[in-house]
């Protein structure tokens, strides 16, 4: 006989360790649809981005050939160098929203439907990724706006008063503060269809200051899991691009280095660099949907709305009964 999973309630009080365990329970229990969502999803980002990274490397290592050898560098090096890092970065920003998207679709079905996942595939939470990729390019853009508004304001205050330096730099410390309540805007704003998008940022103030401790412990501890994950699944393309640079400036004509079967090794590492990268930001990501739920549950008692609506719902059921048998 088949062991019944056991269910993650969304809204519930968590421990600081509880949250980390919720998260990879949650994983675990749905492996197979998020890791086939994000292949399906992110795989041919993943595509792109790895030849966007290698082209990157491939004219930062030609500029500092030339540098190497006194020659001037060519311009037209340069701005291909600008290019593909600006590409890579948009599309690294794109991977994000995707993934984000996907991770809160997939915790906002499953809550709200009891943890009943099986036979859920990525047809079935596309409403729900699509709403999410709308809330989150409003928050994204609002934030956008918001960082460029901020850095002209900042880049002014210094050049009409440059006195003014150590003030302007305590005032950037305390909008760095401001960013750690800030990390639980979205999932209020996704998990709660009646929120608008200001209010949830009223919200995340409200209950990120009062929970600013267990916001930046876990930000700090989930970010240091995925950076270990993710330094694991660049080493080999590293490796790769550090012998091919190191070979190259002994001997720019290395047929081993230069032959299309190493390029194209390191191409499918990139790949695995770049997918590897997005599969570890889905802990933190799905983590920070569970810190949510537990910060409003301590403050709101949410979990208990919630039976009080189905118990209505099941009152209404029960009439509808009783109606059907006097008939």
């Amino acid at each position: 006989m088949q062991k019944a999973k056991k269910q993650i309630p969304l809204y519930k009080i968590r421990s600081f360790g509880e949250n980390f365990t919720a998260t990879f329970d949650f994983i675990r229990s749905n492996f197979k649809l998020w890791f086939k969502g994000c292949i399906y999803l992110l795989l041919p980002l993943s595509l792109v981005q790895a030849f966007l990274l290698n082209g990157f490397f491939s004219f930062i290592f030609e500029i500092g050939l030339n540098a190497g050898y006194g020659a001037g560098m060519p311009y037209s090096s340069i701005i291909r160098t600008v290019v593909y890092y600006l590409l890579y970065f948009i599309f690294m920003m794109l991977g994000a929203l995707v993934l984000s998207s996907f991770c809160y679709a997939m915790v906002k079905h499953y809550s709200d439907n009891d943890g009943q996942m099986e036979g859920i595939g990525l047809r079935e939470l596309k409403p729900f990724i699509i709403g999410a990729v709308k809330r989150s390019l409003a928050l994204g853009a609002l934030f956008f706006g918001a960082t460029i508004l901020i850095t002209i304001l900042l880049v002014l205050a210094v050049y009409i008063a440059p006195t003014l330096l150590m003030l302007i730099s305590i005032m950037m410390i305390g909008l760095i503060v401001f960013l750690v309540p800030l990390s639980i805007s979205l999932p209020i704003y996704i998990f709660e269809d009646e929120t608008s998008l200001i209010d949830s940022i009223k919200r995340s103030f409200k209950l990120g200051f009062n929970h600013f401790g267990l916001i930046l412990g876990f930000i700090i501890v989930m970010s240091m899991v995925s950076s270990i994950i993710q330094s694991t699944v660049m080493m080999p393309w590293y490796i790769m691009i550090l012998v091919k640079t190191f070979l190259l400036v002994d001997d720019p004509t290395n047929s081993v280095v230069g032959s299309p079967l190493y390029s194209f090794g390191v191409y499918l590492l990139a790949i695995v660099q770049s997918l590897g990268t997005y599969m570890s930001m889905a802990l933190p990501t799905i983590g920070q949907a569970y810190v949510y739920g537990s910060i409003v549950e301590k403050d709101e008692k949410r979990s208990v709305e919630k039976d009080i609506e189905h118990f209505e719902e099941m009152s209404q059921v029960d009439n509808e009964f009783d109606n059907f048998e006097n008939l």
